[in-house]
Order: structure tokens, then C-alpha cells, then sequence
């Protein structure tokens, strides 16, 4: 297969990616014997039509369950659900208080139904009204407390900011040597919140052994690279990153021979397409286009062998974690 036949096999496996069907991803974290999870997907089904899994939004859901501890013997021991959505680059939040769980569980599935939806149903509200489920109703200080709206007797507090952190391994192939195609490496880590980040990135090229008319040569890169990013979508996520790369172009003679470095400082764009494969696991396909500052040239005994392209095109599919 041909360097031309290479590049247009790994830009064909690009524009192959999968392209999944949007949905709503939901982590539930709760203390034994307090499972919502069953009574919270049949109150979404009977208010909405269709069960969490059958949500056509995307967004991740997150509810976390615990016991509050009675603070007067005039009142019962009961459970507090904190739930956390995230969509569209965009964080919500719910606190729901109630003496059992499966009340809780009701209460939440009013109240997911309700944010997925952006409707108020009357059949929302008289599940809300029940005696048994309650909005979270705390003592607070309105002076300390951010902003908040009622619908449908929940507690709606402005979404905290959720920062991010996150690295990722990533391979592909560089066009730095055309008409020959090379395989790259590369890791990067990134600080963000749900819509933006900013990263760095280390990008190696290997050194590898290329004919020419006046023989072999050896090419390779070293480089680190700083970006800022924009993502639009959660779980299936598209993302425009500006960057700027800087390092060593090495280049030899012959395999075994003294390398000479030249300066290799870039900077240009990158869009990418990420899937979340798994809970807090991404893969991400992407093809950054980078322009040389300078355009250096390798010459053997005096007669120009090669000289960098006029861009660098890197297709590349990277795996990445984010956490908290």
C-alpha cells in the first residue's frame, strides 16, 4: 500500500466514527437498602410516556441518596436525594427531602421528568402534593443562599460550577514527512468546565528511516503543545480547540548518525468528535491542522532531501477520563 493509499485509509477510518443515539446516562449512588432506582424509572414512564432509558435528550443524571438524622424527637428520621443534570453544557440541580424511599424516588422522577421536559403537568404536580413526598424546605439564610426558583413545590438553587479535570493517550499518523505517512503519539491533560477547557498536550513522532535519490535519512518530532477548547453536547460531544505547538524537528543522515534538531514552532486549529464509551471514559477522534512558523529543510551532503509541508495534519483517536 502506497504513502497516498495510507493517508486516505486513516482518513476514511476518521469519517467512519460512530455516531450514537442520544440519551440520557444515569449514575445512582445511595446506602443499602434505599434502591430508587426502580420506582424512579416507573414514575418517569407514567408522567412521561417513556422510561429513562428511552429519554431522547442527551445529559448525564446524577442522584445521590442520603439518611438525615432526626435533629428533634418531634421529628422522624428521613432521606435527602441531590440531583445533578447535566446537558448542553449546562448544569441543574434538585434537593428533595422525604421520609421514605420510595417517596424520594416519586419526588425525583417529577422532578427529572419536569427538567427533561421543561413542562409543569398537572399530573407533576398532584405526584408532588402527595403527603408523602416533600421539597427539600431548609432553614437558610436568603442573604447567603443563590438564587431560587419553585415549580411544582421543588427547590431549584442556581447549578454550582463542575470543574474537570482530565488527561487522555491518544495515536494516529502525522503527514510532517509527505509523501511518506508516520505514526504519532500523543498525551494531553486538560482544567475545565462543562462547556470549555484549556489543555496541554506532548506530541512524538518516532524517528524513522526514509529513501531518498541520495539515501536514507532519518526523520522525527518532539513537540508540546498548549489549547483552548469550546464542546457542544455531553455525551456525544463536538469540540473546536485553538492550538499551538512547539519542539524539535530531528533529522539524521543515516539511522546511527548524529541527529541535528530544528526549531518546530506551529500553531493552527482542531475540531473533534468524542463518544462517552464508558462512565467517565471518552474516546475522541480529532485531526488537528498545524502551520509551520518556517518551513526547515533536511539536506544530505548538501542536496535538500526533504522540507516540512506547508500544513501538518494529524488524524488522530484518543482515549480520555475526566474527574470529579
Amino acid at each position: 500500500m502506497g504513502s497516498f493509499d495510507s493517508l486516505r485509509l486513516a482518513l476514511a477510518l476518521f469519517l467512519m466514527a460512530p455516531v450514537a443515539t442520544a440519551e440520557v446516562a444515569v449514575e445512582i449512588e445511595g446506602p443499602p437498602g434505599c434502591d430508587v432506582s426502580k420506582e424512579l424509572d416507573a414514575t418517569v414512564r407514567n408522567l412521561s410516556g417513556r422510561g429513562l432509558a428511552e429519554q431522547s435528550l442527551s445529559g448525564t443524571l446524577r442522584l445521590t441518596v442520603e439518611p438525615l438524622e432526626a435533629t428533634s424527637a418531634a421529628e422522624p428520621n428521613h432521606f435527602r436525594l441531590t440531583l445533578l443534570l447535566f446537558r448542553g453544557g449546562e448544569s441543574h440541580v434538585r434537593e428533595i427531602d422525604a421520609g421514605d424511599c420510595d417517596s424520594l424516588a416519586r419526588a425525583a422522577g417529577t422532578a427529572v421528568v419536569l427538567l427533561l421536559d421543561g413542562e409543569e403537568g398537572q399530573g407533576a404536580r398532584s405526584e408532588l402534593d402527595g403527603p408523602s413526598g416533600r421539597a427539600s424546605e431548609g432553614a437558610v439564610d436568603p442573604s447567603t443562599e443563590p438564587p431560587v426558583n419553585r415549580r411544582a413545590g421543588l427547590e431549584e438553587r442556581a447549578a454550582p460550577s463542575v470543574y474537570r479535570w482530565g488527561v487522555g493517550l491518544g495515536a494516529g499518523l502525522s503527514t510532517l514527512l509527505l509523501p511518506a505517512v508516520a505514526p504519532a503519539l500523543e498525551a494531553r491533560g486538560s482544567f475545565g468546565g462543562d462547556a470549555w477547557s484549556v489543555g496541554v498536550s506532548f506530541a512524538f513522532v518516532p524517528p524513522s528511516a526514509f529513501r531518498f535519490s541520495t539515501g536514507v535519512t532519518e526523520l522525527g518530532l518532539v513537540a508540546g503543545g498548549l489549547r483552548g477548547c469550546r464542546r457542544f453536547g455531553d455525551r456525544v460531544s463536538l469540540e473546536g480547540c485553538l492550538v499551538t505547538e512547539w519542539g524539535a524537528f530531528l533529522a539524521s543522515g543515516a539511522p546511527g548518525t548524529a541527529q541535528r534538531a530544528a526549531l518546530w514552532a506551529t500553531a493552527g486549529g482542531q475540531l473533534s468528535m468524542s463518544y462517552e464509551i464508558a462512565e467517565r471514559i471518552r474516546l475522541v477522534l480529532g485531526a488537528p491542522v498545524l502551520v509551520p512558523f518556517e518551513r526547515h529543510g533536511v539536506s544530505i551532503d548538501g542536496t535538500l532531501v526533504h522540507r516540512l509541508p506547508a500544513l501538518e495534519v494529524r488524524p488522530t483517536f484518543a482515549f480520555e477520563t475526566e474527574w470529579p
